[in-house]
């Protein structure tokens, strides 16, 4: 990891994830376990998404994984979860790719939602979903 990210980290994710847990983040859903389906970037490229996630509270955290036509990319996450609604940050084993950020809304087993990148010169969105 950078200097620069580890930096950005340690600073702006505290700040992200208090803003997303206000109002109670406790959650009688597990979101622990493997989760797997579809990426679709603001390109039209497609990709297959598998994210395993351990919960600890409102917290999450893991590991990710995207296959797609441009190559097998992964990493780790970290996010909070609100209710039904949970946001991941996904930061790439690669350095040279952008993280980016997911806003997620469970429905059953199935978290579907918008992404976009940050901390990043690319402007790069789209949608994800998940399911278990």
């Amino acid at each position: 990891m950078t200097m620069l990210r580890t930096v950005f980290l340690a600073l702006a994710l505290p700040f992200v994830l208090a803003a997303c847990s206000t109002g109670g983040g406790s959650t009688a859903y597990d979101y622990s376990g493997a989760w797997t389906g579809t990426r679709e970037d603001s390109r039209g490229f497609l990709a297959t998404e598998t994210v395993t996630l351990t919960q600890d509270g409102s917290d999450v955290g893991g590991t990710w994984q995207s296959v797609s036509s441009e190559g097998t990319f992964g990493g780790t996450v970290l996010g909070v979860v609100n209710g039904n609604e949970v946001v991941i940050e996904f930061f790439p084993s690669q350095v040279n790719l952008c993280p980016f950020r997911a806003v997620l809304t469970r429905n059953g087993d199935t978290l579907s939602g918008t992404y976009a990148a940050f901390n990043c010169t690319a402007s790069l969105s789209g949608t994800i979903t998940i399911s278990r």
